[in-house]
Parts: structure tokens; sequence; C-alpha cells
């Protein structure tokens, strides 16, 4: 057939294609989906898992592979590559492609049950193996909050319930703080005072450790119930750690910290490096 020769003879018909082809694809373009930010679904996670000390060598045999012999039990597995250096491991898993966005989460719960049941099987210097499955997450939106007058504990206070609002908006799936403002207590230490009375700094950071230390203290039996006994922190208010009682060790003098120390609340320090 002359197709060049039939629309010259046919230019009507040719006419007729042309317009139905424009107008369905007006239609088409109408009824395509769009979003600003749309879902990627990502079908890889990595397993990291740290080993203090231990070389690429060890972290191989004693980490990497007992590691990989548990996630190859997977039947959703597609591949698995892993890298072994000084003190670290790194494995990277990749399922197969017939598993959407809707299926990967429950696949990601089997992935950590398989690498948590071989923790016992890990040496005991080994941490705890970290799984990121998170990289196919998408922030879409970003919120700024400025609260002059305020404290930064009601400022952390205000993000944390908006945090919780926010989580509740259909179609939000996660949110994150950044930048959230810190506080920390400050204790300035006074040297000569503290040679007077022969306590050390070290004294001090015992006896707040030892104070600020949760202890399981135990159970007991009244009749047919079990009573847990628990004590609580002794540092419940900015007060109470003022005034803490300190003394040195086989002595009966006893002052309080305020007595020898200025405590401050402040922002902690930002840590920056820069070269000259």
């Amino acid at each position: 057939m002359d197709i060049a020769r039939y629309s010259i003879e046919k230019p009507v018909n040719v006419w007729m294609v042309v317009l139905i082809a424009l107008l369905g694809g007006i239609w088409a373009l109408g009824g395509i989906g769009r979003l600003e930010d749309p879902a990627f679904t990502i079908k890889e996670a990595q397993v990291i898992t740290s080993y203090p000390g231990a070389s690429a060598a060890e972290v191989e045999e004693e980490v990497t592979e007992r590691l990989e012999s548990a996630i190859q039990q997977m039947p959703q597995l597609k591949e698995v590559r892993s890298t072994s250096e000084p003190g670290l491991s790194r494995i990277q898993v990749e399922m197969k492609d017939i598993y959407d966005g809707t299926e990967l989460p429950q696949v990601w719960d089997e992935l950590r049950r398989k690498v948590n049941d071989e923790m016992p099987n890990l040496p005991s210097g080994v941490r705890t193996p970290i799984v990121y499955d998170s990289f196919g997450d998408v922030f879409g939106m970003y919120y700024a909050l400025t609260a002059d007058g305020y404290s930064n504990r009601d400022i952390r206070k205000t993000v944390k319930e908006l945090r919780r609002e926010l989580l509740t908006v259909d179609n939000v799936a996660k949110v994150s703080i950044l930048g959230a403002p810190e506080d920390e207590i400050v204790i300035a230490m006074d040297q000569d005072r503290l040679a007077q009375l022969g306590i050390t700094i070290a004294d001090v950071q015992n006896v707040l450790n030892a104070e600020n230390a949760i202890q399981a203290n135990g159970t007991t039996v009244s009749g047919d119930l079990r009573i847990r006994i628990s004590t609580v922190s002794a540092f419940d208010s900015y007060r109470s750690i003022q005034d803490l009682v300190i003394g040195n060790p086989g002595s009966t003098a006893m002052v309080r910290l305020s007595d020898v120390a200025t405590l401050s609340v402040e922002e902690p320090e930002n840590k920056c490096s820069g070269s000259s």
C-alpha cells in the first residue's frame, strides 16, 4: 500500500486519524497521575557491624561470613555483596524485583530478624549490627520554628508536640527533627576550695555517677503479689544537683556541690574544624 498516494487522495481520512490521535493524547495527559515528590522504591539495604580492634581478615571470618550465611537463607534475596575493613563489616543486600513498596517493610523486618538471630554466634566484642533500609525517603516539606522569649526546653516540647500531630496527617510517613536546641549543665569547679577540703574532681565525678545511676533493686513477695522495688534518680531537678553532698573518702567533712562549684545551664558548644 502506497501511504503517500493514499494520503494525497484521501486527505480527510488522514486528518481524522491525526485529530483522533491528538484528542486521545490530550485525554491521556489529563488522566496521568503526577506527584510533586514521587516515592522511589529502593530494594536495597545495608547491614553495618562494628568490631573494634579486629583486622579485616578477622572481621571477614568472624562477622561478615556468619551474617551473610544467615541473610542468604531469605527466599526474597536477589544478591548480597560485602566489604570487610579493619573494625567494620558492610553487607549490601538486594531483594528481588517482584517485591514492591508495600511488601518491602515486611521483607526488611525479616532481614532484621535474621541478623538478630545470628547475634549470639558473633564474638563478644562485636557491636549490635545496624540495618539501613530508608534510602528512598523523600522529604517534601521543611518547616522552621522560631520562638523568641521561650526557653530551649519549651521549644523542644513544642516541636515534639508538632511532630506528633504531623504524623497523624494522611500520607505523612515520616517526620524528622533537626537542629532542636539542647541544654547542658556546666559545673565549674573551684580548684582552690577542693584542694583545701582534700576532694578531687574524680571524687565529684564518682558521686555524680553514683547518684544518677539507675539500678535494679530486686523484688519482694507480699502474699500472692510480687512487688518490684525501685529507686528514682537523685537528680529530678536542677536544684537537686546543687544540693548534692560530697566529701573526702574516709572523712566526716561534707559539703554541698554548690559550695565548691558554680552550676549553670548553657547551650552545647558547636564543634567546628578548620585549617589555616
